[in-house]
This record gives C-alpha cells, structure tokens and sequence, in this order.
C-alpha cells in the first residue's frame, strides 16, 4: 500500500540513516463513524536522516486518499488556532496589503475571512480538493489540486498557503511549480509549524504519516531562495507553534545557495523525541495504575495515537476526550476508543485526565479546571 522514500527528500542522495521504527501505526490520524477497529489500517512508521543534509523524513509514505479520506478538522478548533489565523491575516496585510489573493488548500476559508475584516478585498480565490466554507466566506472556492497542470484563470497580487507545505511529499517540486505559477514581482506569504521547536518539546504533532520531514526555517528559506524568491520578513507566531514567511517572486539568480548540515542536531533531537516518549507511556502506565480512578486521555488526534503507539495501556482509558463536536461519539481512528465531549467530567470526583496537546496544553487545562471539574487531576 505504502510509497517508499528511499532517498533524500531535496537532492535524491542515497544515504540515509534509520533511526527508528514504530511498527503498525495508524494510517489517518481523524475519527471515525465505524466502531469496527479491526477494518484500520496500519503502516510501519520509520525515520530516516540523510547524512550529508541532516534532513530527518518519514519512510513510508501513505497514499494519498487513504490519509486524508475525510477532513479531521485541524486548524479549526481552539482559540490558539483562531488567534493564529488573525495573526497571520495582520501579518499579511501590513506586508503588502493585497487586493486580489490566491491561497492553496484553504478548505475552511477561514484565513480569508479573518482578512476581509482588516483590509478590503477584490478577490480571494482558494484552490482546495474538498472545500468546507465557514458561514460569511468570501472567497471563490475552486475545487481541485495545485498540479503542474494547473493554472489561474484571473490575475492576484500574492499567493497564500498556511500549514500546507510540511504536508507536501515531494518540497523541491512544489517550489519549482511556485516558482513557475507566481509572476515576478509578485508576493507569497505561507505559514508553517515551528516543527525543530515542536520536536524539542518533545510535542508528538510535529513529524508524522502527514508531516513528512524536518521542515525547519533553514530548509523553507533554502528552497524558496534557491528558486527564484527574495525573503522580505518573517515572524514567529508563538514561540512552539507557528512562522509566517513573507517572499517576493524575483527573477532566478545565478548564485548557488548553500543548505547547511544539521546531520547531527537532528538526529540527536530525533532520538531524543523517540526515548522521551517511549519513557512517557512508560510513566504514564505506572502513573494509571496507581489511581483507583476514572481515566481519560484528551486528544482525538495524533497526540494520543502516538502515546498509545508508544506503549500506554489503551484497557485502562475509558474514551477520548476533544473539544470538537464533530469527533463525538465516532472512534479515533487505529484504537477502540470512542470520543466524547470534555462536559462528561462535569460531575466526576477527581477524574484522571492524560493531556499531551503540545502547545495546545493549557489552553485545555484551563478550559477543564475552570468551566468544567476543578476537581479534575491532569497528568
């Protein structure tokens, strides 16, 4: 089933380096309605690092329509994601104050929406596969995927793109078709997840069946100058979430650019992102174990399909817990754990919560201890 990467991700070189393996993970990282576990499909989840660019990446690759068979909702739910769009719409305006906007992989349109409050729009066109407009939307959805094939039919001042590129399984040729789709002189603005921060965090979002490899600041500026883009700003939303670049499409320069080595930072971040966890299920068991309680684990998502995958006790959790309604009552997907909303705790004695959101943390702990349980022990 799976597309094996056996060569370095920028420039094809064959010598990579395993430096771990987690056997049998899930495929889809989303819920779902059937609560039949043993229909999930499962993939060996391995990391590789090259040795001469220090790029660590996934292995096996999932085909697209398997990994994103339905929309998990990602981007959409919390404050920090709503606050990370509204920053990113500032940060786009006071750059260059676009009137006519094209963004790939908008889906929800919400970054379109939180701009036509701070500035005035012409046009805001999307090019997404399987769009979900938010109520009050402006922009045009076109449905369809960012291929060499693909062209605009009207003209936009600056391309867009946010949490799409460490998405994307083959960077160099994306950026080759950036360079060709957007005309000289024109902008490009993209925000992607802060991922070396993230895995020094040890959060289990940053590299996974749907962030495919190691897309450091170094990397994402290294690519785009090296095609043809000038870096005009960037910008740090959060200190363990996200950066906004800010590039202007120049004609291609002959000078070469340079990627710097990062062989063995990365690979000493990745191992230690690998021990840190397979200790963390460990504690953690040990943790449930001693409580004669009600456990739950918060997270319908990759955060508590990477715990379980690293060793925690799936018998001793009685459901998921999430924020979103849609994931309710449905199964996170590779686990026989149904999804329930954090409100059940409401009138529990001391419930044990497992909670690893990574950034999303105590935004969650506060919404739990506050609105819901303050009797509630999180772990």
């Amino acid at each position: 089933m799976n597309l094996v990467r056996d060569k370095e991700i920028i420039f094809d070189r064959e010598d990579l380096e395993n430096l771990f393996i987690l056997k049998k993970f899930p495929v889809f990282m989303g819920c779902v309605e059937d609560m039949d576990a043993k229909k999930d499909l499962y993939e060996d989840f391995i990391i590789d690092i090259s040795k001469s660019t220090g790029i660590p990446q996934v292995r096996n690759l999932i085909p697209l329509n398997v990994l994103y068979d339905s929309e998990h909702s990602s981007g959409t739910i919390g404050k920090i994601w709503h606050d990370h769009h509204k920053a990113f719409a500032d940060f786009i305006q006071s750059s260059a104050n676009p009137t006519r906007v094209f963004e790939i992989g908008g889906l929800h349109g919400i970054l379109s929406k939180y701009y036509s409050e701070i500035s005035t729009l012409d046009s805001w066109t999307i090019l997404e596969p399987n769009p979900i407009p938010v109520d009050d939307c402006p922009a045009k959805f076109i449905s369809g995927f960012f291929e060499k094939s693909f062209t605009a039919d009207s003209e936009f001042d600056a391309c867009v793109h946010s949490h799409l590129f460490e998405h994307i399984y083959d960077p160099k040729s994306f950026v080759e078709k950036l360079k060709e789709f957007i005309p000289e002189g024109k902008d490009l603005f993209f925000s992607i997840p802060n991922i070396k921060e993230m895995l020094e965090r040890k959060y289990t979002n940053a590299i996974n069946f749907e962030h495919t490899f190691f897309l450091s600041e170094e990397l994402a500026i290294f690519l785009m100058e090296s095609h043809g883009f000038t870096l005009n700003k960037k910008e740090k939303f959060l200190d363990d979430h996200s950066i906004f670049f800010h590039f202007t499409r120049e004609s291609l320069k002959d000078e070469i650019k340079l990627l710097i080595n990062d062989y063995l930072t990365n690979k000493q971040i990745m191992i230690h992102w690998y021990q840190h966890h397979l200790n963390e299920a460990k504690m953690l068991d040990e943790a449930i174990n001693e409580k004669e309680r009600e456990v739950f684990l918060f997270g319908a998502h990759i955060f508590s399909q990477t715990l379980l995958n690293f060793g925690l006790n799936e018998k001793k959790i009685q459901c998921i817990l999430d924020n979103d309604k849609a994931k309710h009552n449905k199964r996170l997907y590779g686990t026989n754990l149904t999804v329930r909303s954090p409100s059940i705790l409401k009138d529990l004695k001391n419930p044990v919560i497992i909670l690893r959101a990574g950034v999303y943390n105590n935004e969650i702990k506060q919404q739990i201890l506050e609105d819901i349980n303050d009797s509630a022990v999180i772990i």
